[in-house]
């Protein structure tokens, strides 16, 4: 039986996942960061003076209040998040 990538083939889910690491100053505009693909889980870090409020579509009325110093790590599929 040949061996193909995908199912039973560990080395197609080894080398699976791109991590992908940014760090900005926001302002008071929102700001899209957009990822190559569909992430699995992403951490945002909230390193500021100030609250983070994260979301993910523009415009958005609910968005996630992140308190400075706290981090969240989240298992979410998105291909990007907004942020203020």
């Amino acid at each position: 039986m040949p061996v193909t990538v995908g199912l039973q083939n560990a080395g197609s889910f080894q080398v699976s996942g791109w991590p992908y690491l940014k760090q900005v100053e926001l302002t008071s505009e929102e700001q899209e960061f957009k990822f190559n693909f569909v992430t699995s889980q992403i951490t945002i870090w909230n390193a500021g003076g100030e609250d983070l409020k994260f979301y993910f579509t523009s415009g958005a009325n609910n968005v996630f209040i992140l308190p400075q110093g706290k981090k969240v790590t989240l298992n979410i599929k998105t291909g990007s998040v907004f942020a203020l």
